[in-house]
């Protein structure tokens, strides 16, 4: 989706300027985001994709994307941002090109970690395997193999009880230790094991790892990997190389998920003292919302920029690990789903149409735009009808969602017919038009909104020449009125300047 500025999109004075060369170079539609890759300028790279909502795999007139410029010019740090932010970087789009212009080694082993892997990354497992190697907002501790890991409590609780018996509370200390059997502490393998309750994968490269790893999943009694990894071994014909991959990815989601049940209820909604004592013991933060109290563990909630900040201190608002979210949040129904997503990238049950765009608002202003991604592709793409289509066009438009977008151009394009009256259409495509009226293009019809449309209508009735035929019509006939008028529009700017 283009993005028109007519004035410079930086703040600072100290921005660099655009000269009438980059206008040319770079094209008038996108040479925001693309210069500021182009020079290097993180902080409005960021401002431009956070807040002004540019999409970061927009090609310019060069057939350049953001990234393509970036590693052109050696902007590692903006290279990452790009790709965090969805930067495509797969085989099969331009990873090759982007890979040949890399200046550094450290810019080229990026960009192909990111190539290798971005087909089957998932954020949120990704998430998982990092809080277990950084050992984030841990509160909970034990030497393994002679290194110092760091654990979380409640993960223990959810993935593996019986370790839990081993944990002991240490004096003036805010973590507790992990108290394993000796030869449990000095079996390397064990590092393998407490990694696996995080990623829901184990790895064995030698045929000693994985006997090890079946007696310690017995001992603390870890069934599936346990099994799984009996049946492999008794394959084994000892003539090959030994090497085997166990992936629980989704025990670990659904271990997770009763995590989220628990923790997403406020703590009036808690059946009993014990469960409520314990999920406070546990917890390391608490938010409240219009009178309900929620005891969290922050290592979940730093999935939002917001509450990474916040509970680390950096804002008013957050006192005593305690946060309100009050003033942002309307009611604590929508506080609960934010919560369930949060801890398994997922809602537990389905919020209504409202509610989700709500949680949408809530997102952003969290900091944390794949929950509002999330909600707009796995819950108003299948709620789209011609009655809410127009409403929900805006929110994607606003919010710069691709996919919700294309969904409601297929229902505007199905009814076309209804839609030639719509205000909101009307609105819409008549601010399109006039933009690239202002530029200096006449060609009116070909709006971006229009040719989508369009081209939606023409994919849907393809086999049905009467529907077709009627619905472009349609589609033409709210374009002339569109163009008859910008004619009137602009004969009256011309009046009012002569006068």
């Amino acid at each position: 989706m283009y993005h028109r500025m007519s004035v410079s999109p930086f703040s600072s004075s100290s921005s660099p300027v655009l000269s009438p060369e980059d206008v040319q170079v770079f094209g008038c539609d996108t040479w925001p985001l693309h210069y500021a890759c182009r020079v290097g300028n993180l902080e409005h790279v960021q401002f431009l994709v956070d807040v002004r909502k540019y999409s970061v795999n927009q090609m310019d007139s060069h057939n350049a994307s953001p990234l393509y410029l970036a590693a052109l010019c050696g902007h590692n740090d903006i290279c990452r941002f790009l790709l965090e932010r969805g930067a495509k970087c797969d085989p099969i789009g331009d990873a090759a090109r982007v890979f040949y212009v890399a200046l550094t080694p450290e810019l080229r082993n990026l960009l192909r970690e990111w190539s290798l892997t971005a087909a089957s990354r998932d954020p949120w497992l990704e998430s998982m395997r990092m809080t277990f190697q950084t050992g984030v907002h841990s509160d909970c501790r034990a030497t393994i193999a002679g290194a110092e890991i760091k654990l979380h409590r409640v993960i223990l609780q959810m993935r593996c009880p019986k370790l839990l018996k081993y944990v002991r509370s240490v004096l003036d200390s805010d973590l507790n230790e992990l108290h394993l059997p000796l030869e449990h502490a000095k079996d390397k393998v064990m590092l393998d094991i407490l990694e696996y309750l995080y990623t829901g994968v184990f790895e064995a490269r030698d045929i000693e790892t994985a006997l090890s790893a079946v007696d310690l999943a017995n001992c603390y009694e870890l069934e599936e990997l346990q099994r799984k990894l009996q049946n492999i071994v008794a394959k084994y014909d000892c003539k090959n190389v030994f090497r085997c991959e166990v992936n629980f990815a989704m025990k670990l989601k659904d271990d997770m998920r009763r995590l989220a049940g628990l923790v997403s209820k406020p703590h009036a909604e808690v059946e009993s003292l014990s469960a409520l004592a314990q999920l406070v013991d546990f917890a390391d933060t608490t938010l409240q919302c219009h009178g309900s109290t929620w005891s969290l563990h922050k290592f979940r909630l730093n999935g939002s920029e917001y509450f990474e900040r916040a509970l680390s201190g950096g804002f008013r608002e957050a006192q005593a690990s305690m946060l309100d979210l009050s003033y942002m949040v309307e009611s604590s129904e929508i506080l609960t789903f934010v919560i369930q997503w949060m801890y398994c990238d997922e809602f537990l049950e389905m919020p209504s149409v409202e509610a989700a765009i709500d949680i949408i608002d809530i997102g952003y202003m969290l900091i944390c735009p794949r929950l509002s991604a999330y909600v707009a592709n796995s819950v108003l793409i299948s709620v789209v009808v011609a009655d809410n289509a127009m409403d929900l066009i805006s929110l994607a438009r606003e919010h710069d969602m691709e996919k919700l977008e294309e969904r409601c151009v297929e229902e505007i394009a199905a009814n076309m017919e209804f839609f030639a009256d719509d205000e909101v259409l009307f609105s819409l495509l008549h601010d399109e038009a006039k933009d690239i009226k202002q530029g200096g293009d006449e060609r009116v019809i070909d709006v971006p909104l229009a040719a989508e449309i369009r081209r939606a209508i023409k994919n849907r009735f393809a086999d049905m020449d009467d529907e077709r035929d009627a619905n472009l019509a349609a589609l033409q006939l709210l374009m002339d009125k569109i163009t008859g008028k910008l004619a009137v529009d602009m004969a009256m700017a011309s009046y009012d300047r002569k006068r």
